[in-house]
């Protein structure tokens, strides 16, 4: 015979008929991640040619293993040359249990005076894959480029989400690019990254780019509600701060897929955007007020630059670290 004893509010009751209920959540866990937001230089200040800009990042406390890092762009300041060339790419090095090296570099007769870096680092998500795709100045032809990325193992539950942004970027003349994933299934999936089109064109002024993608299982949405990828645009905000030079910016709100269990974290980076090139490259994006089912956006730049559109996706995750 069991017997078992039941414990509420200081009372204490033994009986030997019981049940044992399980809450249909109670499987549910946050994902093993870290995440933030880094300037990468100390101030916007002006800079010469050819810039490399490195900050320290460290862990609260050490990890059990070394992380997997990814990293995307959300603010870059770009100067004007003779050439109109963008040239800016971010990464992480040094990675350690402890931390790791965020960098932001230009090269040739690129122009950076500053530019701000979002991170996540993949502490113990097994399920979960990561990587960049870097395009070669051989591979973007007159009309973009298109190709097959493989995953390192199939997922076994189906074709996963996919989480995709430009972590670098070189062009010559029209300051004007977009990413995009499809035919996602299982083993892999193609990138695009191609002239985004607001001013016409082919895609000439592409010389390289890269893109960082995480893939996380269908079952971390479907089940465990705990990791939502959407997106938001110029096309769908509200203009702001009208001037000569256009708009200042586009303000929104998106609605995640579900409810969270608690406020996310969240990670994002530009996927496209179209600038006009006779004055300095300005452009930032921030999301603020997130609550479990939502958040406010805003795309936005400062100065004369003339921002005609421009999209960022995101990575909403409840996160245990």
């Amino acid at each position: 015979m069991i017997v078992a004893s039941i414990c509420y509010q200081e009372l204490v009751q033994e009986t030997e008929r019981f049940e044992v209920l399980v809450h249909a959540n109670s499987n549910v866990r946050g994902v093993k991640v870290l995440t933030g937001r880094y300037p990468v230089n100390s101030d916007c200040g002006w800079t010469g040619k050819t810039k490399r800009y490195s900050i320290a990042v460290k862990f609260a406390q050490p990890l059990v293993n070394v992380p997997r890092v990814a990293v995307g762009l959300n603010k870059i300041y770009i100067g004007l040359t003779d050439t109109r060339s963008v040239r800016v790419e971010s990464f992480a090095s040094s990675i350690t249990r402890g931390g790791f090296t965020c960098n932001a570099v230009s090269w040739k007769d690129g122009i950076l005076h500053c530019a701000t870096v979002d991170w996540i680092a993949i502490v113990d998500e097994p399920t979960w894959q990561k990587g960049l795709f870097k395009s070669s100045n051989f591979m973007i032809k007159k009309w973009g480029l298109e190709e097959r990325v493989q995953f390192d193992e199939p997922f076994a539950d189906g074709p996963p989400i996919l989480f995709a942004c430009l972590s670098s970027i070189e062009m010559v003349g029209k300051w004007s690019v977009r990413i995009y994933t499809t035919d996602i299934d299982h083993t892999g999936f193609t990138v695009g990254i191609v002239n985004s089109g607001e001013e016409g064109g082919s895609s000439e002024n592409l010389v390289s780019a890269s893109v960082t993608w995480i893939a996380i299982p269908v079952s971390e949405f479907m089940k465990k509600k705990n990791a939502w990828i959407g997106a938001f645009t110029t096309d769908i905000g509200k203009a702001f701060d009208l001037d000569k030079c256009g708009p200042g910016g586009w303000r929104g709100h998106v609605e995640f897929g579900f409810e969270f269990r608690r406020r996310p974290k969240i990670f994002v980076g530009f996927r496209q955007f179209c600038v006009n090139n006779d004055v300095n490259l300005r452009l930032e994006t921030s999301t603020s007020n997130v609550t479990t089912s939502g958040m406010d956006w805003e795309l936005g730049k400062w100065g004369d630059t003339n921002l005609l559109s421009a999209g960022v996706n995101f990575l909403a995750i409840d996160a245990d670290t």
